[in-house]
């Protein structure tokens, strides 16, 4: 089995986020308790799993308890596994003519979640087996009830089924390793409520199949030519100087690291870069100052952007979480500017998966974007096909040629990496190309009009800083309705801001 350091903290992480909350709203379910006591909870789980699941020197004394080899190694061999051109589901209920999106969820995330489930299934079972019989009796009803509390969650009936579950408040369920009350009172609606119901409620209705990756490297593509998209070439157009029009934009480009952008830049030019830029203009020749002049005032819009977008998605202070957001987008964009001339039929025989072979494609795209904005005049503009675009058509001499070209390859490789980074989070977020194009334009409306900019700041801006959305990197749930609606009516709608 080959896997790297990498996946391996990937998917540890998720199965951590995913086991924290599947728990938590399952002990939500049987019974009420300071916020301490579920945490209190949940790291019991996280302890037993530790000392007692994988600690090698209680393997002798556990043995005759239960067999726990079967649930190790499907752990192992989930933890470790790497999952390539990996399908992914949008959930999501139209009411009232108005979508909202429960969120997205991939394939490895269902099988992670099933691993938790069968983690949470044996845990009970063993650290109080009493318990167990008296309230869930076997695996099959303790799957029923997990699937009643999802399944209320989504048809968002919570506060009816709450009510409910006041009901078995005196049976102590929970602290969970403490023994249950019994009482003729709560006996009827102890059977009910834990009972296997015949209600089998059709989720399909909710789910949306997102295009898997093709070797043609298109995955949701949108045009940035198309005819009825004009009015975003105009915002566009002032995209690329927003940090000269905003006096708070100037305060984040100072922020930037001026010795490692100089050290990377330097390190662009060392490696021969200059000829290759060159060859995508056609009639000009520019000097190597003016490239690496122009290449450092492209980094600096993309710290920009970033700055700007990682505001709008709630994480205002610039801390160490701000800096580190900001040092991996860089970090990414000199390693494709930094990479030989990528070459599809040269690199992707090496590339064994669809997915690998897409990734190529798109970072051959990018970097041949990037660099015919670096050499983009107000004379004229050459254009390098990229791979599942439409060749522009610019017969509107108003439209600012260089800024557009250099606007436009900031934010598609804005796109690029926030779906990189965590591909399920932004399905959730954005859903497709197209609206975090538009969520971008959007944020640059904002920022050059206070009034719209107060409005955010004071009504959804608190609303998304809830949801943590930063860092981009890190798992997150959505634990309110009011949570998916914010980010549908943010990130997901047609509006101009």
């Amino acid at each position: 089995m080959h896997f790297t350091s990498k996946i391996v903290e990937e998917n540890v992480l998720n199965f951590s986020h995913i086991l924290w909350f599947i728990n938590l709203r399952l002990l939500r379910n049987l019974g009420i308790l300071p916020m301490e006591g579920y945490l209190k909870h949940n790291l019991d789980v996280y302890d037993w799993i530790i000392d007692d699941l994988y600690n090698q020197e209680k393997n002798i004394s556990m043995r005759n308890k239960f067999d726990k080899s079967n649930i190790v190694n499907f752990a192992t061999s989930v933890l470790t596994s790497e999952t390539s051109n990996e399908g992914i589901y949008l959930l999501g209920h139209s009411f009232g003519g108005f979508q909202t999106s429960y969120g997205a969820i991939s394939d490895k995330q269902l099988l992670i979640s099933k691993l938790a489930v069968e983690l949470l299934a044996v845990y009970y079972q063993q650290t109080n087996s009493e318990k167990w019989k008296e309230v869930f009796k076997n695996e099959t009803l303790f799957l029923s009830y997990l699937g009643k509390i999802q399944t209320n969650h989504i048809r968002s009936l919570r506060s009816y089924y709450q009510s409910k579950m006041n009901t078995l408040q005196p049976l102590e369920i929970i602290p969970w390793k403490g023994q249950l009350k019994k009482s003729n009172k709560t006996k009827t609606s102890h059977r009910v409520y834990f009972g296997k119901t015949k209600f089998k409620m059709d989720l399909s209705r909710f789910v949306k199949d997102v295009p898997t990756y093709t070797s043609e490297g298109r995955v949701d593509e949108f045009s940035m030519y198309d005819s009825r998209e004009k009015i975003v070439f105009k915002s566009w157009d002032s995209i690329s100087k927003v940090h000269g029009i905003n006096n708070l934009m100037k305060e984040k480009v100072e922020k930037l690291d001026l010795n490692v952008l100089l050290s990377q830049i330097q390190m662009f030019s060392q490696n021969g870069l200059i000829k290759l830029i060159n060859q995508h203009k056609l009639n000009t020749t520019f000097s190597e100052e003016d490239i690496l002049t122009r290449l450092e005032d492209f980094a600096k819009l993309i710290w920009v952007l970033n700055s700007a977008l990682i505001g709008t998605l709630g994480h205002e202070e610039e801390d160490q979480i701000y800096l580190q957001e900001q040092n991996n987008l860089q970090k990414e964009l000199f390693s494709i500017l930094n990479e030989a001339k990528l070459s599809v039929d040269e690199s992707s025989s090496s590339i064994s998966s669809t997915k690998g072979k897409s990734d190529l494609r798109k970072r051959i795209g990018i970097q041949n974007l990037i660099f015919s904005s670096l050499c983009c005049d107000h004379q004229r503009m050459d254009y390098v096909d990229v791979i599942g675009q439409d060749k522009p058509n610019f017969e509107d001499h108003e439209y600012h040629h260089p800024d557009i070209m250099k606007s436009r390859a900031a934010i598609d490789f804005l796109c690029y990496f926030y779906q990189k980074e965590n591909h399920v989070k932004w399905f959730t977020v954005f859903q497709n190309k197209k609206y975090f194009h538009k969520s971008i334009v959007r944020m640059k409306v904002r920022l050059n009009s206070g009034a719209n900019l107060k409005n955010f700041k004071s009504i959804n801006l608190p609303k998304i800083k809830l949801i943590k959305l930063i860092p981009w990197r890190n798992p997150f749930s959505l634990t309110a309705g009011d949570q998916r609606a914010t980010l549908t009516f943010e990130f997901q709608t047609k509006r101009k801001y």
